[in-house]
C-alpha cells in the first residue's frame, strides 16, 4: 500500500471511531417548557447562543428538547407530564404559570427558571439566597417595576386618573403585582379598570375608551402575543406603557423593564451550572438589576402626545 493511501486510510479510521465515541456518549438533555410559538425566537436564540459561548454544541454535547404550549397556556400541565416521563437533566421554565405547574409535579427534577416578582411570597422557594429545593434561577421583581411604570405614565400624563390594567393572571397567580398596582392607584387617588390578560381580543375599543392610559403588565404570555397587544392599544389611541422593550419595537409607546434577551442568557448560565453538578437546593436566586426605559417618539407623535424633554433624557433608547 502506498504511504499516501496509508495516511488517508488512517485518518479516515481516526474520524471514524471518534464518531463512534461521540455517538456512544450521552450528551445531557435541557427540556424547555415554554408557552411560545415556536423555537425560532429571538429568546431562545439568546439562549443558544450563550450555550455556544459556554462551549456547547447543540446535537452533539448537549441536546435541547423543546415542549411548547404555542400560545395554549392550558396545555402547560399536559406538556409538563410528557416532558416528565423520561426526565431531562435540567428544564427551563418560562414563566411563573410554568414553574408552578413542574413543582406540582416533581420535586427531584432540576429546574430553573423565570420565577416572577417575588419567588419567596409566590410560594416556589424557601429564600433568593437558598432555595432549598429542586428550583433556582431568576426573578424580575414585577411587583416595584410596576410602580414605576405608573410614576412614568403619569410624568407623560399629569391629567392621568383612570388606568387600564391589561393584567395576566397565569404570570402572577397569587396577585401579587395585581395588589402592588392597586396600593399605588389607591395612593394617588387613581382609579383602575382591570382586564384580564392571556388574550388579546380583551382589548376592545369600548373597553379602552374610558382609560387615560394603559398598562400592560409582564409575563411569558402577554409576551407572545406583544404585536396584537400593541395593534390594539394602538388602534385606541390611548398611550401605553410595556414591561419590554421588544413592544416598543413593535410599534408601542414607551417601556420599563428587564432585558429579556439577557435573562434568557442566564438561564443557560444556570443550566450549564446544574450540568457540571450545582446544587440547586444551594445556588442563589439572581435579581435581575439591569432595566431599560425605552420610548418611541414616532409613536408619540401618532397620538398627538409631546415627550417631556426630561423624559426622554432619562430614556436608555429612544426610538425615532
Amino acid at each position: 500500500m502506498r504511504r499516501r493511501e496509508f495516511i488517508a486510510l488512517a485518518a479516515g479510521a481516526a474520524v471514524a471511531r471518534a464518531a463512534i465515541a461521540l455517538a456512544q456518549h450521552k450528551a445531557p438533555v435541557i427540556g424547555i417548557l415554554s408557552p411560545a410559538p415556536s423555537e425560532a425566537t429571538p429568546l431562545f436564540d439568546a439562549f443558544r447562543g450563550k450555550l455556544r459561548d459556554l462551549g456547547y454544541v447543540e446535537g452533539l454535547s448537549i441536546k435541547l428538547d423543546f415542549h411548547l404550549a404555542r400560545g395554549q397556556p392550558e396545555a402547560i400541565p399536559g406538556l409538563a407530564a410528557e416532558l416528565l416521563k423520561t426526565p431531562p437533566d435540567v428544564i427551563v421554565g418560562d414563566g411563573v404559570l410554568v414553574v408552578r405547574t413542574l413543582k406540582n409535579l416533581t420535586t427531584t427534577v432540576p429546574i430553573v427558571g423565570i420565577l416572577g416578582p417575588d419567588p419567596v411570597a409566590g410560594g416556589l422557594v424557601a429564600s433568593l439566597a437558598r432555595p432549598g429545593g429542586n428550583i433556582t434561577g431568576v426573578t424580575t421583581l414585577a411587583t416595584d417595576l410596576h410602580s414605576k411604570r405608573i410614576e412614568l405614565l403619569k410624568e407623560l400624563i399629569p391629567r392621568l386618573s383612570q388606568l387600564a390594567v391589561f393584567w395576566d393572571r397565569n404570570n402572577d397567580p397569587r396577585g401579587l403585582m395585581l395588589d402592588a398596582i392597586s396600593d399605588y392607584a389607591k395612593r394617588e387617588g387613581m382609579r383602575l379598570d382591570i382586564i384580564e390578560g392571556g388574550r388579546s381580543d380583551a382589548l376592545t375599543q369600548d373597553r379602552l375608551k374610558d382609560a387615560d392610559a394603559v398598562l400592560v403588565s409582564s409575563g411569558p404570555t402577554h409576551f407572545n402575543i406583544r404585536e396584537e397587544i400593541v395593534r390594539r392599544i394602538s388602534a385606541s389611541g390611548k398611550p401605553a406603557i410595556y414591561p419590554e422593550r421588544d413592544y416598543v419595537v413593535s410599534g408601542g409607546l414607551m417601556s420599563y423593564g428587564p432585558d429579556v434577551v439577557d435573562v434568557f442568557r442566564r438561564l443557560a448560565e444556570y443550566a450549564d451550572r446544574v450540568i457540571k453538578s450545582a446544587k440547586v437546593a444551594d445556588t442563589p436566586i439572581e435579581q435581575i438589576t439591569r432595566i431599560e426605559f425605552v420610548v418611541n417618539t414616532k409613536v408619540a407623535k401618532a397620538i398627538s402626545l409631546t415627550i417631556p424633554p426630561t423624559l426622554l433624557a432619562r430614556a436608555d433608547e429612544v426610538i425615532e
